[in-house]
Formats: C-alpha cells, structure tokens, sequence
C-alpha cells in the first residue's frame, strides 16, 4: 500500500517499460476477444513507476482501478486518496500538463469506478470506508469546481452514488444484511473481502442505489396484451425507419464533434495559470541513460527520425529568441497581473521586486563610463603630445608620461570588455587550463550586461557625463 501524503510528483512516465506494459493491459479492455486485464500486473507496474519515477495523474489513475478490482472499496480509497493529494496540492505540477488530457483520464476513472461499485456487495460494517472515499472524492469535486472543471470530470456521479449507498445502509440493521436485488441488466455480484491475517470473508449483500422495481406481468396479462398487439400491429414503414436512423447518426455525430470540441478548449481558469507555469528542465545525459535503460533498442530506433525532427523544431525556435527574451517575459506577466488586478498592493510589490533585482544584478552604471574614460584619457595625451612639436623648447617629463599611461590602464583594469575576457580563456584553453574562475566571471558579466540593457530599454537613455576634465 501506498502512502498518499508523502507522494513525490512525477514527469513524463512513458520513458519507462513499465508504461508500455500498463498499456498493454489497458488495451484489454477495448479487443474485441474482452481477454481479462491482469489487474495484479497492472497494480505492481504503477507501483514500479512511482518508485523510479513519482506520481503522474496517469498511472495514478491505473493505480486506483487496478486497486479497486483487487481491494475492492478499500483499494478504490487507497487509489482516489492519492489521487486528491495529486490534484489538490500538485495541480501545477503534475503531467500530464495538458488541461483537455487531465479531464479525459478524470472521467475514463469516473466511468471505471462506477462500474466496479456496482458490482460490489457492500454491508453495514463499510459505512466508515464509504464515509471515507465519499469525503476524499467531495475533496476532489471542491479542487475541480474552483478550476471549473467539475463537470468535465463527472465525479460529482461517484460522489452521489456513494451519498445513497451511505443512505441505504443507515437504514439497515448492523447485525444484519439485506440482499440487493438484480437490477434487469446485470447480475449482482459478491465481493470478497481479505482480513489482516489474510482470511477471506464473504461480505453480506445489500441493497444499493438503484432503479424502482417493475413488477412481473402475469401470464395473462401478456396474452391479452399480445393479441391486442397483434391486431393493432400496422404494416413497418422501412423508409421512416431509414430515415428516422440517419437523422439519429447525424445527431450522434454532432454531439460527438461538440463533446471533443469541448473537452479540447482550455479552461478560463486553467489557460489564465498556464501562462505563469514553470518551464520544463532538461538534463540532457541523465535523461538519456534513463530512456536507454528503459527503452528497447527497437523502440529508440523507432522513435529516431520522429523525435529528431521535433529536434529541429525546437532548436529554430530557440534560435530565435532575443537576447531579452526572459527580461520581456517578465514584463510582459507584470503588465498582465496590473490589467487583470489594477491597484492591488501585492502586484505593486512583485513589480518592485523585480525591479530591484536587475538593479542587483546589472553592471552597474559606472562600470560603463571606464572603457570611454580611457578612451577620453588616450585623445588627451595624443593631444599634449601634439602640441610638444609646435611648442619647441616644451617638454612631457617621464614623470608625466607614466602618470597618464597609469590613468589609462586603471580605467581598462576596472571593467575588461567581454571581448578581453573571452580571449582570456581562448588562451588558458590552449594551455590546459580549468578556467573555472574566468569561465564564472563571463557568466555574470553577460548576466550583468543582459540586465543593464534590459533597465536601459524601459527608460530614456540619460545623456553621457563629459569626462574630459577628469
């Protein structure tokens, strides 16, 4: 068993074996053959993952029907409790990303879940499982319901069906059961129930949720009503029959349409966070030997030209990005935040915030003015230079000269141009050297330079200081 509060959210799981063999089971459910699903492989798998990879909505999804066929209501606890730690404290987090995907595996659990209860047979000693799951699934539908996606996922149906179960069985005596009767279109079914100590008891049947009872008709009855059908029984129009089915397929077909069209629309709520989730972080070694380790040479190779060609695609895209692309970013979800929440306090403070960090973390505006200076510095002493071969008989003592050329090279010193810099390490790279310090001083120079002209670009540049006199 799982513990449902100490889950660790997961990536993308379909590097792993395990997902294709989950899959494979899945696909049972569909064949034509209905082969049995190996519930106990399916449960070990989704187990597997979440210790190699964490928790996804995906298999956490597998995980509770798989649980549920084993475990009976317990199992379906044990899964649904792990799937609201998921969506109630991960939601940003967790994969699939994909609002339309998260809602499609949402309501595949609600259909799958509902088809195991009704084919449980519950007793009065469950009420505090069904208290329990009922609370657990209530959770679930509040998380939904703020997203404006509770209707989407339709577990507000488990949760009404488990509220009647929980009705039924209050009126029943503890000590005793009463036996569900069969509901026309399936047979009850009686589930087993495995103790502490591995004992399997029989739980007594009861009644659940269902349909008002339709009384038997009598033999006579149905003679009567057999003749009196037979005499009024007109002729079959088989055009109206033709047409009144077309019309029908057309329907089905549009409510489909919609019902994808739908489901496939971003939520309001949903698109207005997409805008400030996180960008997914590659490790671009680690991650490979995880997929080699994982993957079959043959389903690498399959995926070979598929995955470069997505390569390609994004690397073009990255290619293009300006320089400020992170800087405008950011501008960009501050004007957002002042447009959606005018006048409020917090944004005004995140504005601030962000605002103070580049400050901190430009070249400062000083820095800027050394490179000139010494320039400014060169053209004052060519120019005394100069005027020493129209004056005869004026000299620049050594004293002078050294004084200058210091001045010079102090405002050099102060602020290398990156150009400097990255020759600098050209040539401790060609003598073997680590460079790790030089190699961290280019990253803050072009991390200051991208900051300073993002603060340049927001106002008026400010007119040049004259530096002559200095």
């Amino acid at each position: 068993m799982m513990d449902a509060q100490t889950i660790s959210v997961a990536g993308d799981p379909r590097g792993y074996a395990e997902t294709d063999q989950i899959r494979d089971e899945m696909a049972k459910l569909t064949h034509p053959a209905r082969p049995d699903v190996d519930w106990r492989r399916v449960e070990q798998c989704c187990q597997a993952l979440f210790s190699k990879n964490g928790v996804d909505l995906r298999t956490a999804v597998f995980y509770a029907v798989a649980r549920g066929h084993r475990a009976g209501l317990a199992g379906l606890h044990e899964g649904l409790s792990i799937i609201d730690v998921l969506v109630c404290g991960h939601w940003m987090q967790m994969w699939p990303q994909q609002t339309h995907t998260r809602m499609e595996l949402l309501s595949w659990l609600t259909g799958s879940v509902l088809q195991r209860l009704r084919a449980l047979t519950l007793s009065y000693a469950d009420l505090p499982l069904i208290y329990r799951t009922e609370a657990c699934v209530a959770r679930l539908c509040n998380a939904l319901e703020l997203l404006e996606l509770k209707q989407l996922s339709r577990l507000e149906q488990i949760q009404s069906w488990l509220q009647q179960a929980a009705a039924t069985l209050e009126q029943t005596d503890a000590s005793k059961g009463i036996t569900q009767e069969a509901a026309p279109e399936r047979a009850p079914c009686v589930v087993d129930t495995v103790s502490a100590r591995g004992i399997v008891k029989k739980a007594p049947p009861v009644i659940l949720p269902q349909t008002r009872k339709a009384r038997a008709p009598t033999k006579k009855s149905m003679t009567d009503a057999g003749r009196a059908g037979d005499a009024a029984a007109p002729a079959p129009n088989r055009r109206a029959g033709f047409m009144a089915g077309f019309i029908c397929a057309l329907l089905l077909a549009a409510a489909t349409g919609a019902a994808v069209w739908w489901l496939a629309r971003p939520a309001p709520a949903q698109a207005l966070f997409d805008n400030v989730a996180l960008l997914p972080v590659v490790n671009g070694s680690a991650d490979a030997q995880r997929f080699q380790k994982s993957l079959t040479p043959k389903a690498l190779e399959n995926a070979r030209e598929d995955w470069l060609m997505a390569l390609n695609k994004k690397l073009t895209f990255l290619a293009g990005l300006p320089a400020l692309w992170r800087q405008t970013q950011g501008d960009a979800l501050l004007s957002q935040a002042d447009a959606l929440w005018p006048d409020t306090p917090a944004v005004a403070t995140l504005r601030a915030r962000e605002r103070q960090r580049r400050e901190s973390l430009a070249l400062p505006a000083a820095a800027l003015e050394n490179w000139n200076l010494a320039q400014q510095r060169l053209a004052r002493l060519t120019e005394r230079l100069n005027a020493l071969d129209e004056r005869r008989g004026r000299w620049l003592t050594g004293s002078e000269l050294k004084t200058a050329v210091f001045d010079i090279r102090q405002a050099l010193d102060k602020t290398p141009p990156l150009e400097e810099l990255l020759r600098q390490l050209a040539v401790q790279q060609a003598q073997g050297e680590s460079a790790v310090a030089l190699r961290k001083q280019i990253d803050d120079r072009f991390e200051q330079l991208l900051n300073r002209y993002a603060l340049l670009t927001e106002k008026a540049p400010a007119q040049p200081r004259d530096l002559s006199e200095q």
